[in-house]
């Protein structure tokens, strides 16, 4: 987006960047409510309707922001997408815990969170300008920001029946001293 504040729109760097500061405060305040009505509505019940409620907006958004390229609607479009994608990203750390036993659960975080960011994080802003690049079309990247989304549902989905596996598995083995795995 700073590329098109910069280039398209012509703003001045002091103004991206105050621009960019008002939505990481943002961000910073809704991904607390997020995290909070988790406790409410529940982890995976959140996370999975955020992650569906990016994948059916992201198109609408990306077309709202490209029909007239302006600050104003620019940032509207951030808004709703920070809104949605903290509700995904606000409960995450509370999933985080059930994926690893105590004794595994910092190398397991700490290594799929910078494997992730690194892969996903740092080439997204690459692979959202070449899309836009060959396509020549602002609203492009919206299909990549849904293929994220769709892959973070079916991951949630996957962890769903691994739940349910050891679930069966603790209860096959509740009348044997050993179990196949740690609770």
């Amino acid at each position: 987006m700073n590329n098109i504040y910069k280039n398209t729109i012509k703003i001045s760097s002091h103004y991206i960047i105050f621009i960019d500061t008002l939505l990481v405060l943002y961000w910073l305040m809704i991904v607390l409510l997020m995290g909070f009505l988790s406790d409410k509505l529940g982890v995976k019940k959140l996370m999975a309707g955020s992650a569906l409620s990016v994948f059916f907006i992201a198109y609408p958004v990306f077309f709202y922001f490209d029909q007239d390229l302006s600050v104003e609607r620019i940032f509207i479009s951030q808004i709703t997408l920070i809104t949605f994608c903290a509700g995904f990203c606000g409960p995450a750390t509370a999933l985080f815990k059930e994926l690893f036993l105590t004794k595994e659960r910092y190398t397991g975080i700490a290594f799929g969170i910078t494997l992730g960011q690194a892969l996903l994080g740092g080439t997204t802003p690459l692979i959202e300008e070449l899309l836009v690049i060959f396509t020549q079309d602002q609203k492009t990247p919206a299909f990549y920001v849904m293929f994220g989304s769709a892959i973070a549902l079916l991951s949630l989905l996957g962890m769903t029946k691994i739940e349910l596996w050891k679930k069966k598995s603790v209860l096959a083995y509740s009348h044997k001293k050993e179990f196949p795995m740690e609770a």
